[in-house]
């Protein structure tokens, strides 16, 4: 695995930074960026919820230092923010060539044409909402656009939605909200209309979890009979994974009417899972994660392909679909066993 150095970008640098090099920011696509980057976790469900502020990180920049010189994708651009002044306006560099790169198993289709048009709904007002007849405003996906940045709720809930979009019939996701409610205020607080769902319908369900300034993913497996538990730096959460037994315990006998078996029933933790090598990423990490398994595909991604994944997610929250379909892109990375 490389080692990453992360750097801040100062006012002095005349530069963009492409993965594993610093270049002259000559014949760049340069935009001005407004941030004013609220960044904060708004919980609105209950009063015995507090919402949780979370943290507004500077802008970075990547570079190799393993001395090998082997970058993954070497022209790969990245967001390049600097400050122009005292009044919080960015400029937002990105490297001019990308093509020639087989970026197609992160993001399909790479190229400046998509990058140009993230860098132009970057220029909108962060209460604009993406599109009319959706909750997800400009300033939550900057913060899926900038580097290190924490996502919000909303960003991440609006990814899960697309990825039950793209799949409806078999796979099921809960906003990122349905957690913190069961885990607080017990199953009664979640048993109505807004989370009223067979869930023993679908083949998968994918719950986003906010614990302690953290984002990870659980996974319910129901053919399989196995609820696993990813989490992006290697931790474990057995009684998370009990929260989640309990429900489906729950759950069975309403819709059901049988008594749920839960000794039938494996709780994992995902050994596979990639590492994050910072303390900014769980957010892109935890939304990779349910793409990836949503498709049934092993989860090839690491910490080096995080500011392309930021891109593509950016690309796909603002187009409102997901760019891959329901077929792996090679059946070799198709998951042949989800116990290993």
């Amino acid at each position: 695995m490389r080692v990453m150095e992360l750097n801040e970008v100062t006012d002095s640098e005349d530069t963009v930074t492409v993965l594993g090099e610093v270049v002259p920011s000559n014949n760049i696509l340069s935009a001005n960026l407004r941030r004013s980057m609220y960044n904060k976790r708004k919980l609105q469900v209950s009063a015995h919820i507090s919402g949780k502020k979370m943290r507004q990180v500077g802008p970075c920049k990547m570079k190799s230092i393993d001395g090998g010189g082997n970058i993954k994708h070497t022209q790969t651009a990245m967001a390049g923010l600097r400050a122009l002044d005292g009044t919080g306006d960015r400029q937002w560099s990105l490297g001019e060539d990308v093509s020639g790169v087989d970026n197609d198993d992160i993001f399909p289709g790479y190229s400046m044409d998509k990058l140009y048009f993230i860098g132009q709904n970057m220029h909108r007002h962060d209460e604009e909402v993406v599109i009319p007849g959706k909750s997800i405003k400009i300033g939550d996906v900057r913060t899926v656009f900038e580097q290190r940045s924490w996502l919000t709720d909303e960003a991440i809930s609006n990814y899960m939605q697309l990825i039950i979009d793209r799949d409806p019939c078999n796979v099921y996701a809960f906003d990122t909200y349905f957690y913190t409610i069961l885990s607080s205020c017990g199953y009664d607080a979640v048993n109505n209309r807004e989370y009223k769902k067979d869930i023993f319908n679908y083949d998968r369900v994918l719950i986003p979890i906010y614990e302690k300034y953290h984002w990870t993913l659980v996974c319910i497996y129901f053919k399989d009979k196995i609820i696993k538990y990813y989490d992006s730096v290697g931790g474990k959460n057995l009684q998370c994974l009990k929260v989640v037994l309990d429900y489906l315990k729950m759950e069975s006998r309403k819709n059901i009417g049988n008594e749920f078996n839960s000794d039938e029933w494996q709780l994992l933790h995902a050994e596979d899972c990639p590492k994050q090598l910072n303390d900014d990423d769980c957010g892109v990490f935890t939304c990779a994660n349910a793409e990836y398994l949503a498709r049934g595909v092993k989860l090839t991604f690491n910490q080096s392909d995080i500011p392309m994944l930021r891109h593509r997610i950016c690309y796909e929250i603002l187009t409102s679909r997901l760019l891959f379909g329901l077929d792996a892109p090679d059946p070799r990375l198709k998951m042949s066993n989800i116990n290993r």
